[in-house]
C-alpha cells in the first residue's frame, strides 16, 4: 500500500485536486481557485478513474517536513 499523507484534501474546485491542509490559513477562503492553487499538493492527485490517491516519491518527505515544523 502506498503511503497516504494525513494532511492532504481533495478540493472539488480544482477538479478534486489536493490540497496540504498543514499549510492552509485561517481566515483565506479556499473555495476560490486563486486560494486554493496557492495550497495545491504538488507530491499527490486524486485519480478519479481509480478512486484513489496516487503519491509521488516526495509525499512522504514532504509529510515528514511539515511535521516537523512547529
Amino acid at each position: 500500500m502506498s503511503f497516504m499523507c494525513p494532511y492532504s484534501k481533495p478540493m472539488k474546485i480544482i477538479n478534486n485536486g489536493l490540497v496540504c491542509i498543514k499549510i492552509m490559513k485561517e481566515g483565506i477562503d479556499y473555495n476560490l481557485k486563486e486560494n486554493c492553487y496557492s495550497v495545491f499538493c504538488a507530491c499527490q492527485r486524486y485519480c478519479p478513474t481509480e478512486k484513489r490517491i496516487i503519491n509521488s516519491d516526495e509525499a512522504k518527505k514532504c509529510y515528514e517536513y511539515h511535521s516537523q515544523k512547529a
